[in-house]
């Protein structure tokens, strides 16, 4: 079962605030796990009882002409409310791969044709396995990005971006594998990544 409200707010065209509140309970959820004789197997079981709830908030922003700020905030308690697998209680322990905060947030600069966008997301530590005893770090990473966006050479459209990815270079955990056997929770994010792109389009 699934309930949830919200409301927008905008009190004039350059500013608007959007936000939710939601709870959901599930039984029987799916959890994977993995085991010694077969590492890197995914397996599932089922908890008896779970449930998440949070709130959601975003918020957008003309902060100057052509500049544009857009913010996003997500709260999540998700939990056992009922699960003992094998005798083992892990009934109120927080569900493993689930952030519970996270920010996100991505200012745009966009000058007639020419355009910079800066995107930050930050994240609280995320637990990796059902006794909520391991938590991946909580990290922070920035992406850049600027171009040109459909400049006209004739009848020719030409569009063009370079975007550097962790700006600052920095190791955080990506992603994380629930259950992991052998403690292989953590999947590390690439370093500073550079990416270039260019599209072409033509007609009369």
């Amino acid at each position: 079962m699934t309930l949830e409200a919200g409301f927008r707010f905008t009190p004039g065209p350059r500013f608007s605030l959007e936000t939710s509140v939601f709870t959901t309970d599930v039984t029987s959820d799916l959890v994977p796990f993995q085991v010694a004789s077969d590492p890197g197997r995914v397996f599932y079981r089922n908890s008896g009882r779970s449930e998440y709830g949070g709130l959601e908030a975003s918020l957008d922003a003309e902060l100057f002409p052509d500049g544009t700020l857009r913010l996003a905030y997500t709260r999540t308690n998700a939990r056992y409310v009922s699960f003992r697998p094998g005798g083992v209680n892990y009934s109120g322990n927080r569900i493993p791969g689930v952030a519970p905060r996270s920010v996100d947030g991505i200012f745009a600069w966009a000058p007639g044709l020419a355009f910079v966008e800066l995107r930050g997301l930050w994240r609280q530590p995320i637990p990796v396995d059902d006794g909520d005893t391991t938590r991946a770090p909580p990290y922070f990473v920035m992406d850049l990005a600027a171009g040109l966006d459909g400049d006209a050479l004739g009848n020719t459209q030409v569009s063009a971006f370079v975007r550097v990815s962790n700006l600052s270079d920095g190791y955080y955990i990506a992603s994380v594998v629930p259950n992991a056997f052998g403690s292989r929770f953590f999947e590390p994010g690439p370093g500073r990544t550079f990416s270039l792109g260019l599209a072409l389009s033509w007609g009369y």
